[in-house]
């Protein structure tokens, strides 16, 4: 560290060092001749963006696929841990294991998002994120989508998982308020 400025260097990840850099540089997010198509083209070939998924995250994906909301359970201590990692944040024990939760909670928070951040949601403008508190366990939140309209209020009101099929591999778990829809 030089002399004085009592800061570390940074590291800065190279494109050649970045794991999600392959996957961008990959991504269909444009047509083969995108220099002359019209910008409505180009927005509307824009694909949704994905997760990656990994040997850590696999159960989750393989349950959405199912329409089932997983999430690991702590065999030691019977708390949820989420996201998902190798150790129980309130126990230490390495006794994961996936457990399917019901797919309802409350909004504990959310943000009507006007400004498209991706190409993407350019055209789906405005759209809701929302953090939900899963009904399993006081604090276990989601972070997701919530679809339909959102009203002022929506904090505390209850939400129920919904499924979008964006593909074979791939099942996102987002939520609706519960009435919404014509469903209980």
């Amino acid at each position: 560290m030089p002399q004085g400025l009592g800061v570390a260097p940074v590291t800065c990840h190279s494109a050649a060092t970045n794991p999600y850099r392959e996957a961008y540089d990959n991504a269909d997010v444009r047509p083969a001749d995108h220099r002359s198509a019209p910008m409505t083209d180009l927005l509307t070939a824009v694909s949704r963006p994905l997760p990656l998924i990994d040997d850590e995250t696999r159960f989750f994906w393989e349950g959405t696929r199912d329409h089932r909301l997983l999430m690991l359970r702590c065999k030691e201590c019977e708390r949820f841990v989420h996201h998902p990692r190798p150790v129980c944040p309130s126990c230490l024990s390495s006794a994961l294991e996936p457990a399917e939760l019901s797919g309802r909670g409350v909004v504990y928070t959310f943000t009507v998002t006007e400004q498209a951040f991706h190409p993407f949601w350019a055209d789906r403008l405005p759209y809701t994120l929302v953090v939900v508190e899963l009904a399993e366990q006081a604090g276990l939140r989601f972070l997701s989508e919530l679809v339909g309209d959102t009203p002022e209020d929506a904090v505390g009101l209850p939400v129920v998982v919904v499924w979008e099929d964006v593909d074979d591999e791939v099942t996102l778990p987002l939520f609706r308020l519960v009435g919404a829809g014509g469903q209980a």
